[in-house]
């Protein structure tokens, strides 16, 4: 089977929908299928094209060409409401009409990572979130299968109308997991051997608003007397917080590079606004490198996480639950150890990339 991945970033571009067109197209070729990728921004290589902005009306003609002269056997469209928007609602006619066209001439599947921002406390984001879920239903109408990582947005495009089918499909990891020498990497980052690392990566503005959960941890640590060191990674930033315990952060990094900071942290946070969500690929990471991961639970959450023996779920609002149940982890390092490794099972056994290519495969056979 050819199949086509059209996205709006390939790398050296800073995205992680990039990195997940990459690494799907990888898993799939090894599966003995050819794949080809289009995007927007990126490098030209084999098997790649680059078509400027092809999302608006210019650049959509060469696209079309481009497909044309690809004969796909299926096309697949990497989507979130913000990422090809045209204006400040986020709409985008010629993309609809675009998809309308594609889906007559091939079989077409949309990859939802994002659903649309909608809540009672931001008046705007209604109205913009009602006029992204419209164009959302118009992209699945037509299309052959929708697939998301999100269990709560699986369970509304259930009730969309519309002849495709409706899949979970796991996201992976986009960064390697080469062993390190754990207390070595901690003493070269000036990290103490009686610290305890608390990581946060990831989660933008879900996690900004629940500053106060980190805070909390903070001070729990500092009245227990805990020695604790924050680790913010990507582009979480020391000024979002207020916190008495020393901050290591050492911002955006180079995959290696960012897998070994993981290697030396004790415990994963995430205390998003939206709860915790598969669609984050920061938290697969978490897995994945074999850490414990304490969370909210959110209108976003995935039942799978309540059964998760790794996750820890406290409830929103409740930053002092949130706070005690990182404390509680501060008992035992072999505890510690343990919910890590169940994670990483976890992950083994549900969130690698051959797996998720193969389930992807299944369904569009």
């Amino acid at each position: 089977m050819h199949l086509v991945i059209i996205t709006k970033t390939l790398p050296p571009g800073n995205c992680g929908i990039a990195d997940h067109s990459i690494l799907l197209a990888q898993a799939i070729a090894e599966k003995g299928h050819v794949v080809s990728l289009i995007a927007g921004d990126g490098a030209e290589a084999s098997g790649v094209s680059i078509v400027k902005e092809f999302w608006r009306e210019p650049g959509m003609r060469s696209l079309e060409q481009i497909l044309t002269n690809l004969r796909p056997d299926h096309v697949l469209l990497q989507y979130t409401p913000l990422m090809f928007s045209v204006d400040r609602w986020y709409q985008n006619p010629h993309l609809m009409e675009f998809w309308s066209r594609c889906g007559r001439l091939w079989p077409t599947s949309l990859i939802l990572h994002e659903s649309y921002f909608r809540a009672w406390w931001h008046p705007s984001s209604l109205l913009k979130g009602a006029m992204e879920k419209v164009q959302m239903k118009r992209l699945a109408s037509g299309s052959c299968c929708v697939f998301t990582a999100s269990e709560p947005l699986l369970q509304e495009i259930d009730h969309w109308s519309g002849n495709f089918q409706r899949k979970l499909l796991p996201i992976g990891s986009n960064l390697p997991c080469d062993s390190i020498r754990r207390a070595q990497q901690r003493t070269q980052v000036g990290v103490n051997d009686s610290e305890m690392v608390l990581t946060l990566f990831g989660g933008g503005v879900s996690l900004l608003k629940r500053n106060r959960y980190v805070e909390a941890v903070d001070a729990v640590m500092k009245k227990n007397r805990v020695p604790v060191r924050w680790l913010l990674l990507g582009g979480v930033k020391p000024e979002w917080f207020s916190l008495s315990s020393p901050v290591l952060a050492p911002g955006f990094l180079p995959p290696n590079e960012l897998s070994a900071y993981l290697q030396i942290a004790d415990v994963f946070l995430m205390p998003h606004i939206s709860g915790l969500s598969a669609k984050r690929g920061t938290l697969i990471a978490a897995l994945q490198h074999g850490l414990p991961v304490v969370g909210t639970e959110g209108p976003m959450t995935d039942r799978f996480w309540r059964d998760a023996p790794g996750v820890v779920l406290t409830p929103m609002p409740g930053k002092n639950q949130f706070a005690d149940a990182v404390y509680d982890l501060t008992a035992s390092e072999e505890w510690r150890a343990s919910l890590g490794q169940q994670n990483r099972r976890l992950f083994e056994e549900r969130f690698t990339w051959p797996g998720i290519a193969g389930t992807l495969l299944e369904t569009l056979s």
